[in-house]
């Protein structure tokens, strides 16, 4: 991934996550739902969106869990085409709820909904680089995410989508001026805040806010502050959670080989690699796909 890509992933996918919630605590099967995803135990995680689906069928929740469950699959090369269906058919349904509306016209529960709507999709537009229709998708979100900043006090959750967005907006227009032409029609951000917030948030309480938070700390450590030996820190916190997540075991390997650590990344990569062979959760397709992602991240930094 480029650095230009990967400030305009963060940007755009900066409420592309699990915690574009309602309530300030969603309710206990949208918490399971998400830890399930974070162990990646796609078949419990599957049945759990089948029971959000029926029990939460009159709020967002339906919508939101199915496009994080199939953005998951997606990236973890399930089924690219069937799982790439599943996914625009949740966001299409929210947008369809709300598209046109202004935020002052909406509940911050559905702010939330359409701003993860429109972050999430840009955020696959990104990951198939597709970076003009990425750029819409911020033009549309922006009255959304200007409403979000001027609430940035009034929960954690607040505070971590605005800590994402000050420190990824300043950092792109600091160091990538194909942004600028986007950013000055968007409100400024400022690197030291947004570290500030994300840290706060990886210190709450909130068990979803925690894991999401650090992800994004270990990112810009790792891919822009270009800090692999403060990143380490994170991924343990997330991996001593979710061992089993093999994306946050590439965030390991990255770290060690950008840390200098050669022998420790390549114990690493044996580690990923059993860790694979051995997941019943996993279909043959996705450990094929994980363990081609796994060898190409450590030939490219040998």
């Amino acid at each position: 991934m480029s650095r230009i890509r990967l400030a305009w992933t963060l940007i755009f996918g900066l409420v592309s996550t699990s915690l574009a919630g309602q309530a300030d605590h969603e309710p206990e099967i949208v918490i399971d739902f998400f830890k399930q995803l974070y162990h990646f135990d796609f078949q419990a995680a599957q049945k759990s969106l089948e029971r959000i689906q029926i029990e939460l069928e009159s709020s967002d929740y339906p919508q939101l869990a199915a496009a994080n469950y199939y953005w998951w699959l997606h990236i973890t090369g399930e089924s690219p085409a069937e799982s790439k269906k599943g996914f625009d058919l949740a966001l299409n349904q929210l947008i369809d709820k709300y598209d046109g509306l202004r935020p002052n016209q909406l509940d911050p529960d559905q702010v939330f909904a359409i701003v993860h709507a429109y972050a999430y999709r840009t955020r696959l537009s990104l990951h198939h680089h597709r970076y003009l229709h990425g750029i819409r998708n911020l033009r549309r979100a922006l009255p959304y995410i200007e409403w979000l900043l001027e609430r940035s006090s009034d929960n954690d959750k607040y505070s971590m989508l605005a800590g994402l967005y000050h420190y990824m907006a300043a950092s792109s227009y600091q160091r990538y001026p194909i942004t600028r032409p986007i950013l000055n029609l968007a409100p400024k951000g400022d690197l030291q805040t947004g570290h500030d917030l994300l840290v706060k948030a990886s210190r709450s309480g909130h068990p979803l806010l925690q894991t999401e938070a650090w992800y994004f700390l270990i990112k810009i450590d790792l891919e822009l502050a270009k800090k692999p030996q403060q990143a380490l820190a994170g991924i343990d916190t997330l991996l001593k959670t979710y061992p089993e997540n093999l994306i946050y075991q590439e965030l390991h390997l990255i770290a060690l080989h950008d840390s200098g650590q050669k022998g420790e990344a390549n114990r690493q990569f044996l580690a990923m690699e059993n860790l694979i062979r051995k997941s019943s959760s996993l279909s043959a397709v996705q450990k094929e796909h994980l363990l081609n992602q796994a060898k190409k991240e450590a030939r490219r930094r040998n």
